[in-house]
């Protein structure tokens, strides 16, 4: 006869999982609210104010790259040089 240990057999296993799912889909929710907000108010509390007439695309992201933190990777292939 060969023994099952209590907390893999029966109700109790099914019970175990349940659990864990439980606290793996909280931990998730968790930290993605958290994240969530966590942007939401940096990109809210980041300001930029430009007066410019006649700019090109390139120009205007040196100057917000030089007045902020954030980075611009394009090809300038895509862009209108007209504009």
């Amino acid at each position: 006869m060969k023994k099952t240990k209590w907390f893999l057999s029966g109700i109790r296993h099914t019970l175990i999982l349940k659990i864990l799912r439980i606290m793996k889909l909280t931990t998730v929710l968790l930290f993605s609210t958290t994240m969530l907000v966590s942007a939401s108010l940096y990109s809210q509390s980041t300001r930029l104010t430009f007066n410019l007439n006649d700019i090109s695309y390139v120009d205007l992201f040196q100057m917000i790259e030089r007045q902020s933190e954030f980075r611009f990777a394009f090809s300038s292939s895509k862009f209108d040089p007209n504009k």
